[in-house]
């Protein structure tokens, strides 16, 4: 369990898993790729490359992404993976917030509210 009880994928089968079975959303510097998992839970994986920048850089994009994720109010039963872009890197939270929310949205992981 990583922050605030939020479960993540770890291993590169469970990455991979994702990758092979899932579908895929994209926006300007975020791209979501989710698959169905049986379970009761949301998992996450986080991925961002050297492209992105430093290490400081690609681990605050982390921290940002995380908290972003237990902030919303997602449905449970999905492993979704997200891949940070180059672009994030030049964003404020908001801006991260905003487009990360409409990922979601348009692939049906949040509840309406």
């Amino acid at each position: 369990m990583g922050i605030k009880g939020l479960e993540c994928l770890k291993r590169a089968g469970e990455f991979s898993k994702v990758q092979r079975q899932g579908f895929r959303q994209k926006t300007h510097g975020l791209t979501l790729k989710a698959a169905p998992n049986n379970l009761e839970l949301c998992r996450w994986g986080f991925i961002v490359s050297r492209k992105v920048g430093t290490a400081v850089t690609r681990n605050r994009i982390r921290r940002v992404l995380k908290e972003i994720v237990c902030q919303v109010n997602t449905k449970p039963g999905f492993d979704v993976v997200l891949i940070a872009h180059p672009e994030v890197a030049n964003m404020d939270f908001q801006a991260v917030k905003s487009r990360l929310c409409l990922l979601l949205e348009k692939a049906g992981l949040v509840y309406n509210q």
